[in-house]
């Protein structure tokens, strides 16, 4: 338990963010976890969210909890520019390079990677809008 809270840690120092878990904190296969509530021991799973990788890539969900308390490394986008994104395009505007949040409209979206020449698309294939 304790490296998950060092990950927590880590995480909310990259993001500037003050985000508190709700539930238990895990790692499994490199990955970090909420653990809101039970554990289902049939199915094998417990119930709660997906925040983050090792390397401080968020999963949308993590982005929508840890953003709203993140001061660092959040980049603001237009409208027009969510279309793209959604539908799997990369951005071409300044940020910083690494880990990043996107968010539009006073809303935390998705995670992304900042790179030299603008934010590099990491949605799912299966979270990428066809139209």
């Amino acid at each position: 338990m304790d490296d998950a809270v060092d990950m927590m840690d880590h995480v909310n120092g990259h993001y500037g963010s003050q985000y508190a878990p709700k539930g238990s904190l895990h790692i499994r296969s490199k990955k970090l976890y909420e653990h809101t509530g039970e554990w289902h021991g049939k199915k094998g799973v417990w119930d709660g969210v997906h925040l983050a990788w090792e390397d401080m890539t968020l999963t949308i969900e993590g982005a929508q909890r840890i953003g709203s308390t993140a001061t660092e490394n959040v980049v603001d986008i237009s409208q027009s520019q969510v279309r793209e994104y959604l539908k799997g395009d990369d951005i071409d505007i300044a940020s910083p390079e690494g880990p990043i949040i996107i968010r539009a409209s006073g809303l935390y979206m998705a995670p992304a990677t900042g790179t030299s020449s603008g934010i590099k698309n990491t949605l799912s294939k299966s979270r990428i809008c066809k139209k």
